[in-house]
């Protein structure tokens, strides 16, 4: 990870620097208005070897880094191989498979769009994540099925363990803001208890506490 520190002197008056002004573009993949054509409203963005995977209203969008459009996952419904809302995804990069998160359950996709299963869910959990174990994380804030906070299920869906409560932590991500992020191939990050400085990291199926530190200037 690299820090790059924007001295400010801030008041009403400041303003942000342009992404523009302080990188240099060397590549352009899709640009925006070729995207927002092909696309539509935009909710996430996952960047992974040569593909982007782009989650738009209720469908999961393929494209090579040099625009060319590989599949689409469109399969809403109730029946086999569909989910019921596509509210995340993850890749599985070690079995090459794409998850589909739908509250209900985590469906498997293969990388062309084929269905392969569904581990049905319990809980009806706001927050997805894959850990590198191979295990799920899941979060919601309210208690069904005896499910809040974050828990762990096996890939089949099979409960293991819990690794917050929410009575434990008063813990409260928020869904689309501080939402479980993976930050790289061992680690899940998300933000903590309604504190901008406190945050968390899962790793290897535990879970650690940091407290960050915010620099006057920034």
């Amino acid at each position: 990870m690299v820090t790059i520190y924007v001295p400010l002197q801030a008041d009403e008056s400041t303003l942000l620097p342009r992404v523009s002004e302080l990188f240099q573009v060397t590549n352009v993949v899709l640009s925006a208005s070729s995207i927002e054509s092909l696309v539509g409203t935009i909710y996430e963005i996952k960047y992974i070897g040569d593909t982007l995977f782009i989650l738009s209203d209720e469908s999961l969008l393929l494209f090579k880094t040099d625009g060319r459009f590989i599949t689409k996952i469109d399969k809403q419904g109730r029946g086999h191989g569909e989910y019921v809302g596509l509210m995340g995804f993850e890749i599985d990069q070690k079995n090459n498979n794409i998850l589909i998160f739908d509250r209900f359950g985590v469906l498997r996709y293969t990388m062309d769009g084929k269905f392969i299963d569904k581990a049905p869910i319990k809980g009806m959990p706001l927050e997805f994540a894959l850990l590198p174990s191979g295990d799920y994380v899941f979060y919601s804030p309210m208690d069904i099925d005896s499910l809040k906070g974050l828990w762990i299920t096996d890939s089949k869906g099979n409960y293991k363990r819990h690794l917050l409560t929410l009575e434990e932590y008063d813990l409260h991500i928020i869904t689309g803001s501080n939402k479980l992020t993976q930050i790289n191939d061992s680690v899940i990050g998300f933000m903590g208890p309604e504190s901008p400085d406190l945050f968390y990291h899962i790793k290897d199926d535990m879970i650690a506490e940091f407290r960050k530190e915010f620099d006057d200037r920034i």
